[in-house]
């Protein structure tokens, strides 16, 4: 069925079009969190370093304090020859101590959550012109790895001021969260990803990020990025960044 074009009502096409012409993820993170000010960052799900690079360049005055807990990913990571990135093997949670960890086949998607067998919204892309399909028994096995709050991480560390906390965790962020309620007031700003589709076990949502996010000053800035499922239509994940209204703008 032909379906009619979406309506084009107000100014927004217009106002998107000039952002984009003058803005990228990563001028709008900088902004906020302020370029040159930046001294701590929070890189939780460091994976093998890739962000914590980027973030080491785009606040070239910052410690990044990168978090993997999957041991191959970490030990790439430790190999970072770049004195400001500080790598630290374990699982951010809200508790301290061991959990599972289970890995995949894609790497980037293991976490502490299992993938849902059941899944129908994650996808993979086989070869040019075939169709989407979903992407099934990608879970290769679990490991037990360390498990510590954000609360006592901080806290051992004396990381006094944080000026942007990153959370990628797989469906794990409002574990991540729940483990930080005592030094949330330090953060500045959070870029998290959120998993709004059914790929893990367990899913998470705007709200309940919010919920942990909001009693401590955070408002929603800007959306980031997000990742549309283009087999059903729905958002797979969205990444956001909130800032705290109590400690201000870093970068204003």
């Amino acid at each position: 069925m032909h379906l009619p074009a979406d309506p084009q009502l107000g100014g927004s096409p217009v106002r998107n079009s000039e952002f984009e012409n003058t803005h990228t993820r990563g001028r709008v993170i900088s902004d906020v969190v302020g370029r040159e000010q930046a001294t701590n960052i929070i890189d939780v799900g460091a994976y093998t370093g890739e962000t914590a690079d980027w973030f080491s360049v785009l606040f070239p005055n910052a410690t990044i304090w990168a978090v993997e807990p999957f041991p191959e990913s970490f030990a790439e990571l430790a190999r970072k020859s770049n004195p400001r990135i500080r790598p630290f093997n374990f699982a951010a949670a809200n508790f301290d101590g061991q959990t599972q960890f289970y890995y995949n086949s894609i790497t980037p998607t293991s976490g502490i959550y299992s993938i849902n067998p059941e899944s129908s919204d994650s996808l993979s892309v086989a070869q040019q012109g075939e169709r989407f399909a979903a992407v099934k028994n990608s879970s290769v096995g679990s490991i037990i790895v360390d498990a510590r709050s954000l609360n006592s991480f901080v806290m051992e560390q004396d990381i006094q001021k944080i000026d942007l906390l990153k959370i990628d965790v797989q469906a794990a962020e409002v574990d991540v969260l729940k483990g930080s309620d005592q030094i949330l007031d330090r953060v500045g700003a959070v870029l998290v990803e959120i998993s709004l589709f059914d790929y893990y076990v367990k899913s998470s949502s705007i709200g309940d990020v919010e919920s942990y996010l909001s009693p401590h000053g955070f408002s929603l800035w800007s959306v980031t990025d997000i990742s549309n499922n283009p087999m059903n239509g729905r958002t797979d994940w969205v990444e956001l960044l909130y800032v705290n209204s109590k400690r201000g703008m870093t970068g204003k």
